[in-house]
């Protein structure tokens, strides 16, 4: 975040290259996004889906899959879960932690 100070408020597609989704998202909404969504609910570090130092690069075949499910998602929750009953006021939406829980793929836990 040192290097994005005085950015914090900026729409984070001004600011970062090559961002594919959530570029009206803040940048600052998109870095606590990044680190305390996407990275703990996946149990992973940054580098996971991003080549260090080179946050921009699309070699690696994880970020395409995170933007792919970052879209399912969003479709779910907007297209479908809208549809049900209210809970609390508001409906039901799903995140990454609800598959994955701490797992970088969701599903694949090994059973003893």
């Amino acid at each position: 975040m040192e290097k994005l100070a005085g950015k914090e408020k900026l729409k984070a597609g001004d600011v970062f290259a090559n961002l594919k989704l959530l570029q009206d998202t803040t940048v600052e909404a998109l870095v606590k996004l990044m680190d305390e969504n996407y990275s703990r609910a996946l149990g992973v570090s940054c580098t996971f889906c991003h080549v260090d130092g080179q946050w921009d690069d699309d070699k690696k075949e994880d970020k395409a899959t995170s933007r792919k499910m970052i879209k399912m998602v969003t479709a779910l929750n907007k297209e479908y879960l809208t549809q049900l009953p209210l809970e609390r006021g508001k409906s039901p939406t799903l995140d990454c932690i609800t598959c994955h829980r701490g797992m970088n793929h969701p599903g694949r836990a090994i059973v003893p």
